[in-house]
């Protein structure tokens, strides 16, 4: 379930959840209560967990599918084939009596029907343990590269792995970007002839206006204005265009009016792009 960034109460908040929020205004009991993004760090280490957990899940996996190649193994040589060679033996004796030959059928049958249960556990096993070791790659490059970007996990995760695909390369798996069809995008850094990799991916997003709340403010990194607004404070950026902001202006702006007011000075000024429509629609926090 998706966590709100704002709420009236805790009480529409699950019991488990209620640690993530703060409250807006202590003084003012109707202000609501916000969600903490400064525990971003939090949520990496809890997605980390849950990586690890699954990587549990994928040993348990092989271990079964061990236990299955070994009951596999258990019925030696008494194959579906060599039931097949003895049904002709039985067929080519005249003098064998019915009730042999019946009895015969019903081995077969049975074994073939064994058979196909052990080989279908086994793909089917196979089959879940490709699944969630894919899942396992995605998140973790995923995470690795929103990291690299200074981004906030709940923002980006669920963009990031709807726009990854892994892919076999050689002896190893790798992964690589893909747009909105499903078609692989090529990396546009100079010099580079190869698919686009998650951390260049989440870095177009960066330089896009729309995407600023998804990535940490590097207060004090140069000129400009603070974290906190400067120069006049975050009211007085409502008359200064977009394209004059820095970053830390911007996130000024959007913890001052709040990110749908965000969303309507940059439809304002500039037309919103295709990345920009998503993250309007994604305004609630992922977990």
């Amino acid at each position: 379930m998706s966590l709100k960034r704002k709420v009236e109460s805790l009480d529409v908040v699950e019991e488990h959840d209620r640690g993530h929020y703060v409250q807006i205004d202590p003084s003012n009991a109707e202000a609501g209560f916000r969600l903490n993004v400064d525990g971003d760090d939090e949520a990496i280490v809890t997605l980390r967990q849950s990586l690890e957990n699954e990587r549990g899940e994928h040993r348990q996996t092989r271990d079964s599918i061990k236990s299955l190649k070994s009951k596999l193994e258990g019925f030696g040589d008494f194959t579906p084939d060599k039931i097949s060679e003895l049904q002709q033996l039985v067929d080519s004796q005249g003098d064998v009596s019915e009730k042999i030959k019946d009895a015969t059928t019903s081995v077969k049958t049975q074994l073939q029907s064994a058979y196909e249960k052990e080989l279908q556990a086994r793909d089917t096993a196979l089959s879940t343990m490709s699944i969630k070791l894919e899942n396992t790659i995605k998140r973790s490059e995923a995470l690795d590269a929103i990291a690299a970007q200074d981004g906030r996990p709940k923002f980006l995760l669920h963009d990031v792995l709807e726009h990854m695909e892994v892919v076999e390369d050689g002896d190893r798996y790798t992964h690589r970007m893909v747009d909105d069809k499903g078609t692989p995008l090529v990396s546009r850094k100079q010099g580079i002839d190869s698919y686009m990799q998650a951390e260049e991916y989440i870095e177009l997003l960066k330089a896009k206006d729309e995407w600023t709340p998804a990535f940490n403010a590097r207060v004090g990194s140069g000129g400009g204005a603070s974290a906190s607004g400067g120069n006049g404070g975050a009211g007085s950026l409502l008359a200064k265009p977009v394209d004059q902001m820095t970053r830390e202006e911007k996130v000024a702006f959007i913890e001052k009016h709040g990110e749908a007011k965000w969303l309507e000075k940059l439809n304002n000024e500039q037309p919103t792009g295709q990345l920009g429509k998503y993250f309007k629609v994604h305004t609630d926090v992922r977990t």
